[in-house]
């Protein structure tokens, strides 16, 4: 399963941080409203901001608490 279709596996797409490292499914991945798209090799300081995103996005939708974070890593969730 590429990323591509994890995103499309999902009906209500939680907050989605893309890593990955080629820059050409970047324009793909943010039509599911993706909010961030990072290239490897990933810079610390760039993946701190997009976790702040995420905490940010949650804290906008009062009541909504982070509890889960997915990982998709060499073809598994």
């Amino acid at each position: 399963m590429t990323g591509i279709q994890l995103l499309e596996s999902f009906d209500d797409l939680p907050p989605v941080i893309v890593v990955s490292s080629k820059t050409s499914y970047a324009v793909q991945a943010m039509e599911y409203h993706i909010l961030h798209y990072l290239v490897k090799p990933i810079d610390y300081t760039k993946f701190l901001k997009a976790l702040k995103r995420v905490f940010d996005y949650y804290e906008s939708k009062k009541g909504n608490d982070l509890d889960f974070i997915f990982v998709k890593d060499n073809k598994l969730v």
